[in-house]
């Protein structure tokens, strides 16, 4: 079976969990970077939307996107791939 990079499909655990750290990071940096220069905001101000315990829910978007492709993967009930071993 060929893997169309385009498509989720079965692929290595390590390949949805890299897919959703870069989805965390660009979250972030979008968030920082429109929040600090784009709208002009202050530091503080950028940063407050990640206090979740004034009852800010952003880091719940966050781990929801970082754990997304994972969670797509087995709700679409795609067969794992283990990893492979070293080359000999």
């Amino acid at each position: 079976m060929v893997n169309n990079p385009g498509q989720l499909g079965p692929a290595h655990r390590r390949r949805w969990w890299r897919a959703g750290a870069l989805w965390l990071g660009l979250t972030v940096g979008l968030e920082l970077l429109m929040g600090r220069f784009v709208l002009g905001r202050p530091w503080g101000d950028v940063l407050a939307v990640f206090r979740f315990w004034k009852g800010d829910l952003f880091l719940l978007v966050l781990l929801v996107t970082g754990f997304a492709p994972w969670i797509a993967a087995r709700l679409r009930g795609l067969e794992l791939i283990p990893p492979r071993g070293p080359a000999p």
